[in-house]
């Protein structure tokens, strides 16, 4: 029995290596691509050590360093600032969802439930949003679009619903108010899911392309993935007008290498936060799979 239990952890192991090496070696891929040289992949693909190393991908996609940095910063906030203030409001209303005696509790799950069934759309949406509500060319766009969402809203409720009731009761017992309840009591055994909300937040606001694309047109507003797309076409525009004249300077545009370059750039916060927030994620994660 004892040589099976080995034999099949070693299995295990073996199982995960290869399903570890299998995730690691594309992320090595795009870093080696994006500091290759593009004669290069053109000739013999990709590799994981580059032949020869080049930083013209990097040097173009930082030579407006002013504009690309503002972006960075720009961005940087949203996805800090943005996700702060929807855990604020969707636990806010999570809560009061988790209570038995609130009233309106019923008709208000119902009420989230169906606007996960039924989406107006991208472009009522986007007529609501700029007409109505005057969002065009408005920061204030990446904040308030993600604000509430029913799913994140199920999630806290079904997280809050699992805080024993009595520990609620007692601090009503001793005068406490519900905020004061929801600071002391509630967020300190909630931090697994205000972590893996937060963090996932954040990267979508990170990574987020078509608010910015869809909305805004003020250079000062924009992502930095709106940014770096916008980089990428005048690049290519300016291959295609190269090459339409027969100058040798169409060589010097790293297309391919620039894509894989942002890529890169795009992944590096992800890899500075994720370490910090990987404790929780499997209890956050884990709240999707109860009932209540």
């Amino acid at each position: 029995m004892k040589k099976r239990y080995l034999g099949f952890q070693t299995m295990v192991h073996i199982v995960f290596a290869i399903l570890t090496v299998s995730f690691i070696l594309p992320f090595l891929i795009i870093i080696s691509v994006s500091i290759s040289n593009e004669t290069q992949i053109t000739d013999y693909g990709f590799k994981i050590i580059p032949k020869i190393i080049d930083l013209t991908a990097y040097k173009m996609i930082f030579s407006d360093f002013s504009s690309f940095f503002r972006s960075i910063v720009f961005t940087a906030f949203v996805a800090i600032v943005a996700p702060i203030t929807a855990c604020i409001v969707q636990a806010l209303i999570a809560y009061a969802l988790a209570q038995d005696d609130f009233r309106w509790r019923t008709p208000i799950n119902w009420y989230l439930i169906l606007t996960m069934i039924i989406s107006a759309g991208t472009i009522p949406t986007y007529v609501i949003n700029t007409t109505v509500y005057h969002l065009n060319n408005n920061p204030l766009i990446y904040f308030l679009t993600g604000l509430v969402g029913a799913w994140n809203i199920i999630l806290y409720r079904t997280f809050f619903k699992g805080i024993s009731h009595s520990l609620i009761e007692s601090a009503r017992i001793d005068g406490a108010s519900e905020l004061q309840t929801i600071w002391y009591i509630v967020v300190p055994m909630a931090k697994a899911i205000f972590a893996i909300q937060y963090v996932l937040a954040m990267i979508s606001h990170w990574n987020n392309f078509t608010t910015s694309l869809m909305y805004i047109s003020d250079e000062r507003w924009m992502s930095v993935q709106h940014v770096m797309q916008r980089i990428l076409d005048n690049a290519t525009l300016l291959k295609q007008a190269y090459s339409m004249m027969g100058s040798s300077m169409n060589t010097e545009i790293p297309i391919v290498t620039m894509r894989y370059a942002m890529c890169v750039i795009s992944i590096i916060p992800i890899f500075i936060v994720f370490p910090y927030a990987q404790r929780h994620f499997s209890k956050g994660v884990a709240v999707g799979s109860v009932k209540g």
